[in-house]
């Protein structure tokens, strides 16, 4: 009976210590382990080894975690049939079991791990590292498989598009992780959440339908343009030729005061202080659309469908929020 006690004991924190070394490898800050490496520490060249390898180092604690688990609920049948309870009290026994490896096993040891990951890491990463060699066939066939159906996901779409998917979701998910173990500000975490996406977006992703879009006629003149500036609260607005029904350029307030004396805003119209309007297609990458509307004195730009025809509004303003929130 003792020794049935003493395997669920063993078995509950070694689930509890692949869980830990799980989050805790995850939340390290490489150049610092770097740094223990080529001061010749052992425990940071085996960090290192998986942190090169995450696939082996995800497979190694998965399968840690769930042969411990099964293990624990084994050694708790046996314990119970040792103490003589009925299969009843056995069931409430390795119900128990399972209740106290979530608590114990799973939300104290990541919590424990995500505050000091690379000292607690440090010191029984040796763990992990003897059981990938024990369990050195079935780790790797598992990462190989992991890794397959990556490529196999990654082949069905673009594959180079859809390969950095994958590895933009797995740096979102590190960042997040290090933002919970206090490893990264929150306001940083959140800039570079931005960056990762920013690069993947279109300029689809921020448009202005068509439908939504205040414009000014071309032969409105400049004081009534200027009232509808501070009524919406804008200070610019697509100007439309009333023929074609198409945007021509951009009345901005702050153009138009330098541009006209205030005495001539009465006759003069939009079209007469506009400002050039950009066209660019929906599917540009919002970096490359960053090159092409730099320096632009209009800040505004109409956004073309793959006819060529114009089917909403962007600014500079929507090209920064997008990266900075």
């Amino acid at each position: 009976m003792l020794t049935s006690l003493a395997f669920l004991i063993f078995f509950i924190l070694m689930q509890g210590v692949f869980a830990g070394l799980e989050t805790g490898m995850i939340s390290i800050r490489r150049p610092r382990i770097e740094h223990a490496y080529e001061n010749g520490s052992r425990a940071a060249k085996m960090i290192l080894f998986f942190l090169d390898n995450p696939g082996v180092m995800i497979s190694t604690s998965l399968l840690g975690v769930n042969i411990s688990v099964v293990c624990a609920s084994l050694a708790a049948k046996k314990f119970a049939e040792s103490a003589g309870l009925s299969s009843t009290a056995g069931l409430l026994a390795m119900t128990c079991v399972l209740s106290v490896s979530m608590l114990i096993c799973e939300i104290i040891p990541k919590s424990y791990f995500r505050q000091a990951p690379c000292v607690r890491c440090a010191k029984i990463i040796w763990v992990l590292y003897g059981t990938y060699h024990i369990l050195y066939i079935p780790v790797r066939l598992f990462d190989a498989f992991t890794s397959f159906l990556s490529r196999k996901i990654a082949k069905k779409s673009s594959s180079n598009e859809a390969r950095s998917a994958l590895m933009r979701e797995d740096l979102k998910l590190f960042l997040r992780e290090s933002e919970n173990g206090g490893g990264l500000p929150a306001e940083a975490a959140a800039l570079l959440d931005n960056a990762i996406g920013f690069h993947s977006a279109t300029i689809a992703d921020i448009t202005k339908p068509a439908d939504r879009v205040i414009a000014v006629s071309a032969a409105l003149p400049v004081r009534e343009a200027m009232d509808l500036c501070l009524k919406k609260q804008l200070s610019k607005f697509p100007v439309r030729d009333d023929r074609t029904g198409k945007w021509i350029g951009v009345f901005s307030a702050y153009h138009a005061m330098f541009a006209i004396r205030e005495e001539e805003w009465t006759r003069r119209t939009a079209a007469d202080c506009m400002l050039p309007l950009t066209g660019i297609s929906a599917a540009t990458p919002l970096g490359e659309a960053l090159k092409q509307t730099k320096g632009s004195e209009s800040a505004m730009f109409a956004v073309l469908d793959k006819n060529g025809a114009q089917s909403g509004i962007f600014t500079s303003f929507d090209l920064a929020r997008k990266l900075f929130g």
